[in-house]
């Protein structure tokens, strides 16, 4: 009986996709009236991170996708250029999506 709620507990896919994605997780909080996803990073003692509310991109599935499109840029630029880490930092945040990719040179 018990392995029967347990069952009846699962996510809906967004949610479930979510927790599969490296430094994406999805936030529900009530008390604030708030949910979204949030990216998430640390390197060099140096944290970074931001919200994706579906109120600000139209669905879940939006918000998780422009979430993993910022991780995706960070990450990359990161590994290119390890040492303009608080360069990377700042550009992410100001990004628009869609589109946003910015260079650095």
């Amino acid at each position: 009986m018990e392995s029967l709620a347990v069952i009846s507990r699962v996510e809906p896919p967004i949610k479930r996709e979510a927790a599969i994605h490296h430094h994406i997780a999805f936030l529900n909080r009530v008390e604030h009236d708030y949910h979204g996803f949030r990216f998430a990073i640390c390197r060099q003692k140096h944290t970074f991170q931001r919200y994706f509310s579906p109120k600000d991109y139209g669905s879940e599935a939006a918000a998780l996708a422009a979430a993993i499109s910022v991780r995706d840029y960070v990450l990359e630029q990161l590994e290119l250029y390890p040492d303009r880490l608080l360069q990377i930092y700042a550009l992410a945040r100001q990004m628009d999506l869609p589109p946003f990719m910015t260079v650095l040179e």
